[in-house]
């Protein structure tokens, strides 16, 4: 369909049929219908806490105004007074605010899905049978990796989108248009797009302190520049859009988070325990296994009705009971030395601040006192218990039965 006759907001010329740029371009100013933006061309309705505070029609205009002037012989010439102008008006911290929490909340909604993309693999890649120590490693890295989707999505939302599109969701949605501190109507360069980026990571980190701060100039109703403003030497300004009332902003603000922690408790939660709970079960069935391992399996022979001429000697009786007897005592060391390795490295890290690798270390310094401490740190020596330092904290090994492992990870 022809697009002649169009008229162009910003530059009101009327599309002629011999024009050849796109119809949705206006063939003079090169603007993109259906994305440009009207300043405010007046004051916003009373009442409507959205709005910059302390706006009015009544006060000077700013060193931010611009003058619609129209060039002569151009066919908007004559059409407008000499004093109409709009005036570029600085959005309020409710609005920005409300803005970056839209934004956020749709981080989390298409974040929150992920969760069943990630478990899923896992599944597929390391069945539950085929569960080992190396494995259980493996799993634990691709469970960090999927928060790894997680910072990627926060990039692109406040990062990649406002340099491609000019805004992020939220700002679109609240009507909020990002430009340099000066008013010019221009796209942010790399730079300032990137400064933003670096504000916005530092007000959020320093909510605590941000946050009391714009709900105090918001109350005063003045105008004070975020942290992404002031370092990127940008501003935010209102685009003139309707907006919604304060409830209905909350609520829309806040649905995409709400919608995802509805599908987080009732879908994706259960889904992923449902998942992981071959894991679970292989894990106690291989710890049955061993535990099975730890019972004493000698008899006591009945003199009655034992030969006598394969009778043994008491002493070679007495020692072979002796060293069954040691056999299971080691067993029982291995079974309970997981528990006391626990002990150890909590003491260890209320005294050091952190977990230690190093067990043989651990054990002298604070079970060297103990009856079991030489067999524990012959199991050391043996590699029959090691240990390994991760980013959230230890995990410590501990092989029951030859092939059978006990573990557990200390956060």
């Amino acid at each position: 369909m022809s697009s002649a006759g169009r008229i162009c907001p910003q530059c009101s010329y009327e599309r002629q049929p011999k024009d050849l740029a796109p119809d949705y371009e206006c063939p003079r100013c090169g603007i993109i219908y259906h994305k440009y933006r009207p300043p405010v061309t007046k004051s916003p309705a009373p009442g409507n806490i959205l709005s910059a505070g302390g706006a009015s029609a009544g006060r000077a205009r700013p060193a931010t105004m611009k003058e619609k002037v129209p060039q002569e012989g151009s066919p908007e010439a004559g059409a407008a007074p000499e004093d109409e102008a709009w005036e570029l008006k600085p959005a309020s911290p409710l609005r920005r605010a409300l803005a970056a929490v839209y934004t956020g909340s749709l981080v989390l909604l298409y974040f929150v899905p992920l969760k069943i993309v990630v478990y899923v693999s896992i599944r597929i890649v390391f069945p539950p049978r085929s569960l080992t120590p190396s494995t259980l490693s493996t799993i634990h890295a691709w469970e960090a990796a999927y928060y790894f989707f997680l910072v990627l999505m926060v990039i692109y939302a406040f990062f990649l989108r406002p340099l491609a599109e000019g805004a992020t969701w939220g700002q679109d949605r609240f009507g909020i248009s990002v430009r340099p501190a000066d008013g010019q109507e221009r796209a942010l360069t790399l730079n300032e797009t990137l400064l933003r980026f670096a504000g916005n990571l530092l007000a959020f980190l320093f909510s605590s302190i941000t946050v009391p701060i714009h709900l105090y100039f918001w109350y005063k109703k003045r105008d004070f520049p975020g942290i992404a403003d002031r370092i990127s030497n940008t501003r935010q300004y209102e685009t003139g859009e309707p907006v919604l009332k304060f409830r209905a902003a909350v609520g829309t603000a806040f649905r995409p988070a709400c919608i995802a922690l509805i599908l987080q408790l009732l879908v994706i939660g259960p889904i992923c325990s449902w998942i992981m709970s071959g894991y679970m079960e292989e894990i106690n069935r291989q710890m049955r296994r061993a535990m099975a391992g730890f019972q004493p399996s000698w008899q006591g022979a009945d003199e009655s009705s034992t030969p006598q001429q394969n009778r043994r000697p008491p002493a070679e009786i007495g020692a072979e009971m002796r060293a069954r007897q040691a056999e299971h005592r080691v067993m029982i060391v291995r079974q309970e030395s997981l528990a006391l390795l626990i002990g150890l490295e909590q003491r260890y890290r209320t005294a050091h601040g952190s977990y230690t690798g190093d067990l043989a270390a651990l054990v002298a310094e604070y079970a060297s006192d103990l009856v079991d401490s030489d067999e524990i740190l012959k199991l050391i020596q043996k590699d029959a218990i090691r240990a390994r330092n991760t980013a959230r904290g230890v995990e410590i090994w501990v092989e029951a039965t030859p092939g059978n492992w006990k573990w557990r990870e200390l956060h």
